[in-house]
């Protein structure tokens, strides 16, 4: 039986289920009906574009109707199928440091494809060029008005140097969307994890970012990995105190004075997430289902290129 891309989440709302790696609840994007017409929160990895356009035919919708694309950053998994959203006539509202790469993204390919190797022809797929004039930077506190409804663009650096949490405002209520910023959390469970991936990782940013989405005192927060956030609060505390003890641990772990391999680091790594996971009741299953072996390698790369910037 093929599966439902679409939830209804709240009358404005719609989820998305972009069904990344075949999986439930692992990537959204985000369907707004604003009062001049449908907008998209994030548009997931090139190779989930006949997901999303699926998601989009199902409610009544095409890739065409699209008019305004909303991205928290560029990272593939985020902002991979932005050039066919652009290319079907969407105008697409980016970080400044994320906008040039839209419109030539060549270099951050050539980046993804060192990083990922096989997994960005297998999962993720390549970004396509977005037309120039249908790119715009947007900054810090910058507001896009639509209609009576408008999204303010909110820095929140840490995860990367391009990243925005998008907050909507309308009718009195305010739903913030925030990228990676409030980390991930595996499907059915209010665990938290986070992407700390290479190569711009800054810890110290990243907590004052989490502070920065909790000070919105949105009425709904939003996570692209993924779904409505029902206690936001207790979600981004756990999400603050986890990133305070897993940068500590790879701290410990990648010091050269420990002695320990690559392989031996990437061991206790998981033997600790997973005694984590079980703490919190979490069947061992879904955590490695959802957290496979490029999570924690992308985290180890991450943390490590952290270190070096640090000197630590």
């Amino acid at each position: 039986m093929q599966q439902q891309p679409t939830h209804s989440d709240h009358e404005l709302v719609t989820t998305i289920d972009l069904h990344f790696k075949g999986l439930r609840e692992h990537v959204a994007a985000f369907l707004v009906r604003s009062p001049e017409g449908p907008v998209l929160i994030e548009c997931g990895p090139a190779l989930c574009l006949p997901a999303l356009e699926q998601g989009l035919d199902a409610l009544g919708l095409s890739l065409t109707d699209i008019k305004r694309l909303f991205l928290t950053h560029i990272h593939l998994d985020h902002a991979g199928a932005t050039g066919a959203c652009t290319r079907a006539g969407a105008t697409a509202y980016v970080h400044p440091r994320g906008a040039p790469h839209l419109v030539d993204p060549s270099r951050l390919m050539s980046s993804a494809s060192r990083v990922f190797g096989e997994e960005l022809d297998q999962h993720l797929g390549w970004l396509e060029s977005s037309p120039e004039n249908q790119i715009v930077a947007v900054e810090d506190g910058e507001v896009i008005q639509i209609g009576d409804m408008s999204f303010t663009a909110i820095e929140t650096l840490g995860h990367a140097s391009h990243h925005h949490a998008w907050l909507m405002t309308y009718e009195g209520e305010r739903h913030v969307f925030s990228g990676d910023t409030a980390g991930m959390r595996l499907p059915g469970t209010s665990f938290v994890t986070l992407p700390l991936v290479a190569p711009e990782l800054d810890p110290v940013k990243w907590q004052e970012s989490i502070k920065r989405v909790g000070d919105l005192q949105a009425d709904r927060l939003w996570l692209t990995h993924f779904g409505p956030v029902d206690d936001q609060e207790a979600f981004l505390r756990d999400a603050s105190a986890l990133l305070h003890t897993e940068c500590a641990l790879l701290r410990s772990l990648l010091d050269e004075a420990t002695g320990l391999t690559a392989e031996e680091v990437m061991t206790q790594y998981r033997s600790w997430h997973l005694e984590l996971a079980q703490q919190h009741q979490i069947d061992p299953d879904l955590l490695h289902t959802y957290c496979s072996d490029i999570h924690y390698e992308s985290n180890i790369a991450g943390a490590t290129r952290w270190l070096h910037r640090a000197g630590s």
